[in-house]
Parts: structure tokens; C-alpha cells; sequence
């Protein structure tokens, strides 16, 4: 897995996930590669189907509410993690085609949806 040290406080990797090639996962506030880093992106491509089945009804019921239209295209861009926090909880942040400037971000709990909202809420606290 090829990884970086970004500004010694976040490492990023880049992984194959969800027949998505070169996704950005970044470990916020890691400092270093830590073998925590591949354990828990094993963890992640293991369950990712089960987590994101309900994705795009969640996605598109969000966009439906908030822009009162249909959900465009939406491309992931990065996945975080806090390595402190338990194993399942992490967040995806999307470039989304009706809203370029703010985008999208979906918290996890236990693999499991828990929140759909502004870019942000992929890697703030719920």
C-alpha cells in the first residue's frame, strides 16, 4: 500500500476499494504509518458493500431535501479516519455535482450510516 506523511500530521494511503482504483484514505492526526493503517483499511474493503448499500437512497434522499431536486453525479474523494476512534466509524467525502462548492460527506458508525451532510461531516465528530 503506498502512503504519504502530510504536514507530520495526517498520513494518507491510496487503496483499491469498491472497484474504485487510487482512493485517498486519510488517517487524521497519525503522524506516522502505523500498522493500525492496513488493519484497518482490511477492515474497510472487507465491509464495504454491507456499508454502503443504502449509500445512494441516503445520498439522494439528502440532496432531494435539501436542493429539491434529483441527486447529479457524485464522485468520492476521500475516505477519513480517526485511528482512536472505534473500528467501524469513518467518513466519506464526495465531490457532488449539485453543489460543487460545499459537496457532501457521510459519517459511519459501526459501518453503518449514521449522517449525510456538508462536505465536513466526513471527518468532524458526530
Amino acid at each position: 500500500m503506498k502512503y504519504e506523511i502530510v504536514d507530520d500530521i495526517d498520513v494518507e494511503c491510496y487503496v483499491s476499494i469498491g472497484g474504485m482504483e487510487n482512493v485517498t484514505v486519510v488517517f487524521l492526526e497519525a503522524e506516522s504509518y502505523q500498522k493500525e493503517c492496513e488493519v484497518w483499511v482490511d477492515k474497510l474493503k472487507n465491509h464495504w458493500d454491507e456499508a454502503t448499500k443504502d449509500l445512494h437512497t441516503k445520498v439522494s434522499d439528502y440532496v432531494k431535501n435539501l436542493y429539491k431536486e434529483d441527486i447529479g453525479k457524485y464522485e468520492l474523494l476521500d475516505i477519513y479516519i480517526h485511528l482512536e476512534d472505534k473500528m467501524g466509524t469513518f467518513g466519506l467525502m464526495y465531490r457532488l455535482e449539485n453543489d460543487t462548492e460545499h459537496g457532501l460527506g457521510v459519517k459511519f458508525e459501526d459501518f453503518k450510516i449514521k449522517k449525510v451532510g456538508p462536505a465536513d461531516t466526513a471527518f468532524l465528530d458526530l
